[in-house]
């Protein structure tokens, strides 16, 4: 089974709501993690086939909050209803999976397993079913991947869980370096990423195949399955979808 989720990680607005228009198009579902209060988050509610969930900030000096419960807090105040969870950073722990379930979350996707076959949801000793991410377009760029989906065994009979971020599908990275072009001029600009209008970001979109490319070939790969190819990551943990 694919599936299609998304850290916003700051990203701006037309960022985000460019890549989600992609998916609802075509006829996909996508799960969103997010990590502000955006003036995309009120079209994100409505759109079909998205589900939002929590992208807390654990790190030191995090905007979010210094303790566990005031970062999920907040969170819990922009998306009220969230599932699940996915840790900025992929931070885990025992106690957060203990605070996941006190709080009434169903899953938490903060493992990472990039490329390896055969995953499977893994239900931990307190109901948070773990749910591992398959492929992330940040680690792809990391470690020279082709972003060619011919690349990836999507055939395998096992759960994988895409993982695309809105400003790397913007920037179609391959390399980071346009990522990090992109983020010394905002820094240069005095300001954040997310304030970025987008003819800012056209500059430092990199040439070449990238992630923009592998999430339209992804989608294209979905679209062909027909309907119910994907599903989101809460209906993966309800077993809502055989694998």
């Amino acid at each position: 089974m694919i599936v299609l989720s998304s850290d916003l990680d700051w990203a701006p607005a037309w960022a985000t709501t460019e890549m989600v228009r992609r998916v609802v198009a075509a006829g996909c579902e996508i799960s969103i993690f997010v990590t502000h209060d955006g003036p995309e988050l009120p079209e994100l509610r409505e759109s079909a086939g998205v589900e939002l969930g929590w992208h807390p900030n654990f790190h030191p000096g995090s905007s979010h909050g210094e303790t566990p419960g005031e970062v999920l807090d907040l969170l819990a105040g922009w998306v009220p209803h969230a599932k699940g969870v996915r840790a900025h950073g992929l931070v885990r722990s025992t106690a957060l999976l203990e605070e996941y379930a006190r709080r009434g979350l169903a899953y938490d996707s903060s493992d990472l397993m990039h490329r390896h076959p055969g995953l499977r949801p893994m239900p931990a000793w307190n109901g948070v079913v773990r749910i591992p991410i398959f492929w992330a377009d940040d680690v792809e760029a990391r470690h020279g991947g082709s972003y060619r989906l011919a690349d990836v065994d999507v055939e395998d009979r096992g759960l994988q869980v895409f993982e695309f971020h809105p400003i790397h599908v913007a920037l179609n990275t391959s390399t980071l370096a346009g990522y990090e072009g992109f983020k010394a001029h905002c820094e240069g600009r005095g300001i954040t990423m997310n304030e970025a209008a987008e003819d800012e970001v056209l500059p430092f979109r990199e040439a070449g195949r990238g992630t923009s490319d592998l999430l339209d070939e992804l989608l294209d790969h979905l679209v062909a399955r027909g309907p119910g190819a994907g599903r989101t990551l809460a209906a993966v943990a309800e077993g809502a979808e055989p694998l």
